[in-house]
């Protein structure tokens, strides 16, 4: 009977936290209405996503309290992010580097081009961008209608017991000007959740109608960050197996020497991959995976103790 009543104050718990987090989620900058139309001229590009509500004041070096329109005051909320040309190829592609200021965080944008060559010839170009994030989805429509969608996995074994995220949206002007602008904080608590359980999502849509020369046309962006708690990998085996599912070799690896690729002999028939994870009791648990040689990688997830979000690691299968 203790047991049961446990699990029901747990789960109560659970409950009125999503209650909170859905309130928050709905006062949040980038939780929208679907199709909402914006009158800026500035586009939605992607998010940015920090664990602390960002100090535009502190980065802009701002120290007025006092302004003299919205316009000023909207323009000290945003960190303007700096972009510089790294190389072009021998297509012309061109690629750029992004200084956020020391800024730390979670991103994906699409960095949209147009420009002209020496000989006159036009482009066209959509640089999409993404760091600490996974399971990433980048659809472009058109040259202004863009999906982002993306995963962030939380660790469950992190030292930090509440969870705090703002999903910072970013923006390009008609100028090419990118920026971050600011956003309300969502939360929630470390020890309600499970392994692999979606705790909530940022989630944001526009839509703008464009003029061009006369010709009206209409731009939509959608972007969308999921949270899903996961325990971190500490190490795994990958077990190479037969055609009579007999073991002939256990290969195995501490998570700090997970190889880029992992040869595969001829006489393998298919793998299984055996993860050993943390949970938030200090726990070990495995989880088995079977893969053939329609596989082509497998994904692993780590994390410190001080680490919120786990990392993403790929390695290559090479069938032989």
């Amino acid at each position: 009977m203790k047991n049961n009543s446990n699990n029901n104050v747990k789960n109560l718990i659970k409950i009125l936290l999503l209650v909170l987090l859905t309130f928050n989620l709905t006062a949040c900058t980038l939780a929208n209405k679907d199709s909402a139309k914006v009158q800026s001229k500035d586009r939605l590009i992607g998010v940015f996503v920090t664990e602390e509500r960002i100090d535009f004041k502190k980065i802009n070096g701002n120290e007025k309290e006092s302004f003299s329109s919205l316009d000023e005051l909207e323009e000290k909320r945003r960190l303007y992010v700096e972009k510089t040309l790294d190389k072009v190829d021998e297509d012309e592609w061109r690629e750029y580097k992004y200084n956020f200021k020391g800024l730390d965080g979670s991103y994906m944008f699409v960095d949209h081009e147009e420009y002209t060559d020496e000989e006159g010839e036009s482009y066209s170009a959509n640089h999409f961008k993404q760091d600490k994030m996974s399971d990433t989805i980048f659809n472009a429509k058109d040259n202004n209608s863009i999906v982002l969608k993306s995963t962030l996995y939380l660790n469950t074994n992190s030292e930090n017991k509440l969870f705090s995220f703002s999903g910072n949206p970013m923006y390009q002007d008609s100028e090419g000007n990118i920026y971050i602008s600011s956003a309300n904080s969502i939360a929630f608590d470390n020890d309600h959740f499970e392994s692999d359980e979606q705790t909530a999502a940022i989630t944001r849509s526009e839509k703008q109608e464009i003029n061009n020369m006369g010709k009206k046309s209409t731009s939509t962006q959608d972007i969308k960050v999921q949270f899903v708690f996961k325990n971190p990998c500490q190490s795994f085996k990958v077990l190479e197996m037969d055609d009579k599912n007999q073991i002939i070799k256990i290969n195995e690896f501490d998570i700090a020497s997970t190889p880029e690729n992992f040869k595969v002999p001829k006489d393998t028939a298919y793998l299984i991959l055996e993860e050993s994870s943390l949970n938030r009791d200090n726990k070990i648990q495995v989880k088995r995976t079977l893969l053939t040689k329609k596989d082509e990688n497998f994904t692993l997830y780590t994390a410190s103790k001080e680490d919120s979000i786990c990392k993403e690691l790929f390695v290559n299968l090479k069938w032989e």
